[in-house]
């Protein structure tokens, strides 16, 4: 029974049996999205653990807002630049 169900599991999707799974998934565009995702998970808590610091640390003046205007425009330049890179990859790997 089992024997005859997968069967027509690999003739229904044309894939060989002895393929595997990369047949199926692309691993390497998984890889590229993981590996971006992990990336910008991690510029975000850093932005926002600076953006905290400053805001609690500093007194209200014009060197704060500045310090936290350069923090906004620099997550957003590396969100870019993680946008960008994270193109590039897919269009290569696919």
């Amino acid at each position: 029974m089992m024997e005859v169900l997968r069967s027509s599991i690999w003739t229904a999707t044309s894939a060989a049996p002895d393929a595997g799974v990369s047949e199926w998934i692309h691993l390497d565009a998984i890889r590229a999205l993981t590996h971006h995702t992990t990336a910008v998970l991690f510029a975000l808590l850093v932005f926002a653990v600076v953006g905290y610091t400053t805001q609690s640390l500093m007194r209200e003046g014009p060197i704060k807002r500045i310090l936290l205007w350069v923090d906004e425009a620099m997550l957003l330049l590396l969100l870019l630049y993680f946008a960008l890179g994270l193109a590039k990859e897919l269009i290569h790997i696919l």
